[in-house]
Parts: C-alpha cells; sequence; structure tokens
C-alpha cells in the first residue's frame, strides 16, 4: 500500500531528512504540507512536486485522504499537533525530542490507542550502529559505554530555525535536541538510563547552564550515567563541534565493539556493516506502516529518552545524581 502523509512543518528538517526519506522508501505520497509560512510549505511541496500547500495544519490533520501525519513543528508545539492528529484517527511521526515535557508525552500515549505513534530517532537507520547491536552479544556484558553526537549548531545546518535558541520553543538546547538522540541509541542496544549520576551543562558563553534560565539554553552537555544492567558511561552532545562526531563505543565483559568516524571497529579490528535501504526514521515508519510491521522507535521509546535529558538537567540544577522511575 502507500501511505498518504501531510508534512506539518516545513523546515529544514521536513525538507532535508524527511522528504528525501519518504522518497527514497518508495512507500509513501505526501498529499498535504503545512506551515506557519505559506512559502515554506511551498517550497516543501515543489520539492516534493506534487500535494497541497497551507497553513491551516488543523485542517491537514483532519484530511480523509491522510494516513499519517509527520510532526515537525518546533519542540514545544509537538504536543498540540500530535494529539490533534492521533485524535483525528491518524498515525503519527513526531520529530524528536517526543515533547518537552513527561505529561504532555504521556498524553500522547494515552491517545494512542491502536494507532503507531513513532519518534524520529534517525540513529536507529544508521548501517554500523545496526551491526553493532547484532553484534553486541558477542562481547558479553556490557560494563561501559561512551557516546558523543555534536556538530555545529542550529545555526550551521537550520541558520533559518532561530526557535532552536529560544527557551520558550525549543524546550532545552543541544541535551534535548541531541542528547535523546543518543539516549535513544543507549536504550536501544543496551538498556535505559536508570542512574544521572552528574550532569555539566554549558551555553555558548560558555558559562555553567545549571538549568535553561535567561532566555539562554545548554550548547554543550556531558552526562555521567548508569544503564540497566549497572553498565557506566558518558553520554557528551555538543552544538559547538568544527567537524561532526558521532561515536558509540561499548566495552563488554569479552571485547569492545565501537562506531565512530563511520566505521565499525569490533575489537580494533574494522569490520563491514551491510547497507540499509532506508537511513531515515520517516522512510521507516512509511515502510512500516505500509507493511503492518512495528519496524520503528515507539513513543515509548521517546518517552524513555526524554525523561532521561530531563533528569540531565535535574542533575545539572541541583548538582545531584537522579534516579529514572
Amino acid at each position: 500500500m502507500t501511505v498518504r502523509v501531510a508534512l506539518v512543518g516545513c523546515g529544514t528538517v521536513a525538507r532535508v531528512t524527511h522528504l528525501p526519506g519518504l522518497r527514497g522508501g518508495g512507500d509513501a505520497d505526501v498529499v498535504a504540507f503545512a506551515s506557519r509560512s505559506l512559502g515554506s510549505a511551498q517550497r516543501a511541496r515543489d520539492a516534493w512536486g506534487s500535494g497541497e500547500a497551507t497553513t491551516d495544519w488543523q485542517a491537514v490533520v483532519r484530511r480523509e485522504d491522510v494516513d499519517a501525519v509527520h510532526v515537525c513543528v518546533p519542540n514545544a508545539l509537538h504536543a498540540e499537533v500530535a494529539a490533534a492528529a492521533l485524535q483525528a484517527g491518524k498515525h503519527v511521526l513526531v520529530e524528536k525530542p517526543i515533547t518537552t515535557t513527561l505529561a504532555d508525552a504521556d498524553a500522547l500515549l494515552g491517545l494512542a490507542g491502536d494507532r503507531c505513534l513513532a519518534v524520529a530517532f534517525d540513529g536507529r537507520c544508521n548501517a554500523q550502529l545496526q551491526e553493532l547491536r547484532r553484534r553486541l552479544p558477542s562481547i558479553g556484558r556490557v560494563v561501559r559505554v561512551d557516546a558523543v553526537l555534536s556538530h555545529g549548531g542550529p545555526e550551521v545546518w537550520a541558520p533559518d530555525a532561530r526557535w532552536f535558541r529560544d527557551p520558550a520553543l525549543s524546550g532545552g538546547g543541544c541535551l534535548l535536541d541531541l542528547g535523546v538522540h543518543v539516549l535513544d541509541g543507549l536504550r536501544w542496544c543496551v538498556g535505559p538510563v536508570t542512574h544521572i549520576r552528574s550532569a555539566v551543562l554549558e551555553n555558548h558563553d560558555g558559562v555553567d547552564e545549571q538549568a535553561v534560565l535567561g532566555g539562554s539554553v545548554d550548547d554543550q552537555a556531558v552526562l555521567d550515567v548508569v544503564l540497566e544492567g549497572g553498565a557506566e558511561g558518558r553520554v557528551e552532545v555538543s552544538w559547538r563541534a568544527e567537524d561532526p562526531e558521532f561515536t558509540f563505543a561499548f566495552t563488554g565483559e569479552h571485547g569492545t565493539l565501537a562506531v565512530s568516524g563511520g566505521e565499525l571497529r569490533h575489537d580494533d579490528q574494522v569490520v563491514a556493516a551491510p547497507p540499509v535501504e532506508l537511513r531515515t526514521a520517516a522512510g521507516a515508519f512509511a515502510r512500516a506502516l505500509a507493511t503492518g510491521t512495528r519496524e520503528f522507535a515507539s513513543g515509548v521509546d521517546g518517552r524513555a529518552a526524554l525523561a532521561a535529558a530531563l533528569a540531565g538537567y535535574e542533575s545539572a540544577r541541583t548538582g545531584r545524581p537522579v534516579a529514572l522511575a
């Protein structure tokens, strides 16, 4: 079947990630594009080649010819748009983070029912990370994890998206933007974070950022974490990097596995990872809907990553460890 998609929010992530992912998977047709700016919706529509462009997202999510809604608006608006789409009986893919509060995430989970609620964790589509996950049993119980995700910040890859620096719209900085990717990746591979032992956040002025205060958000974060099963580790995310970095390193009782620099190493030996067809969560979600599978990061996964990130903010603010329920 062909999944009929409505795109709500037509900024950089929609144009650079969702549309190519949907086109590459071949399982979807985008029939509607809604954005606060009609021009933005029209540019996305023109990039796709068909569909209706509008500023009326409420009407779009109720359309009978829409099966799934992709929510690509600023973080603080995720809950409202996703809730309306679920209430209209649509499947929903939300850009990460799922929401900015656990109460909103729980509300979405309560609304989902038999509809699919997914979160766009593109890391799960990385070929090297998929192969690392398949090989994890070979290194025995994981005792140490180290992960880094960084780039030059929203000004580099989405210069028009000034909302990233506005706490009222973003809900947080790089920890909420990039940290949830890493925290989901750890949970997907090894297990959930159970404790934040410590957290240090900094803003763009280099000031120790104990919380999201004074109109500033964090652009660098370091968390010391404990995972289910006892593995300890460190998560580092940053909007300051001159060169992007994507690193997941796992030390087990019987060996090591690490993805870094686009390579997978097993006990320090480079190993090949089978290529993947679907490189984005958008494509994977459409394929799952088209085939009736559930191979995507769910709303439950999104809530877990959000809970861990928010615990990081709490630990940074209080200077104390935080246990996750």
